[in-house]
């Protein structure tokens, strides 16, 4: 099984931030300079976002754990190759857009799989919160690890399992 990141929003951090600053008047990054914690772009846009839309400043990484509406504006895909079974399981699980196709791999399938930030999360954390098959757990979990790569851990934070687990705990 391969599990390949193959595409992902565009942002220029600096136009964002230019065209907010000049149409708000005011930085749309007070929180996140006064917290003097690195982050992603993404992470970066999802905090600034979601302090526009609340009108408040908060702590970041609480952002990043409630950023619900945010995330639908950032879009991911992967290409995942996997047996037929997983492809049936994972599309059950998932809300994803899947392309399907044979490969040369008898019993194999490539898909291309697309989704919203939002939709990746419910979708990894369902597959992570059923008895699934291990290969579909592991498929998740390495898109999952692209996402923390990709400084977007704290999306995932505080977010409830099915069994009442923690993915992430906050710190």
């Amino acid at each position: 099984m391969n599990v390949i990141p193959i595409g992902t929003s565009i942002l220029n951090w600096s136009v964002f931030i230019r065209e907010l600053t000049s149409s708000l008047g005011d930085s749309p990054t007070r929180s996140i300079d006064s917290s003097g914690m690195a982050f992603s772009d993404y992470a970066k846009v999802i905090i600034a976002l979601t302090d526009i839309i609340e009108n408040e400043d908060t702590r970041p990484l609480d952002d990043l754990s409630r950023a619900n509406a945010v995330l639908n504006h950032l879009f991911f895909s992967f290409i995942i190759i996997a047996p037929l079974s997983v492809v049936i399981e994972f599309n059950t699980h998932s809300q994803l857009k899947i392309l399907s196709s044979k490969t040369k791999r008898k019993g194999y399938r490539l898909l291309y799989v697309s989704g919203t930030l939002s939709e990746w999360k419910q979708s990894v954390c369902s597959i992570l919160s059923y008895h699934v098959s291990s290969e579909l757990k592991q498929i998740a979990k390495t898109c999952l690890e692209f996402f923390y790569k990709a400084g977007l851990k704290y999306v995932f934070a505080e977010t409830r399992l099915a069994n009442n687990t923690l993915l992430i705990e906050s710190k």
